[in-house]
């Protein structure tokens, strides 16, 4: 689950340690969750954000540049098991 941004110049992967799950962007691992959801790991076209959607505590949000947003709303949002940006 390795992703390069569309300009090559930046990477991230989804990894997990026991039970909890991480993004790691550019060799910095992020804030752990209970699950990070499959397949939503994306850079925005021009390779400046990152976003994926996270599990904690029963509640769904999306994680752009790493901070959490609600699902719904912020720039982004998780339907149908897809990630978009705004």
């Amino acid at each position: 689950n390795f992703l390069f941004s569309p300009d090559s110049r930046r990477f991230a992967y989804a990894a997990s340690e026991g039970e909890q799950c991480f993004v790691v962007v550019d060799e910095r691992p992020g804030k752990r969750y209970e699950e990070i959801v499959s397949q939503t790991l994306t850079f925005s076209p021009n390779s400046r954000r990152l976003a994926y959607a996270a599990e904690a505590d029963g509640r769904q949000f999306v994680v752009l540049d790493g901070r959490e947003r609600p699902s719904a709303s912020g720039g982004a949002h998780c339907r149908r098991g897809i990630l978009h940006l705004h």
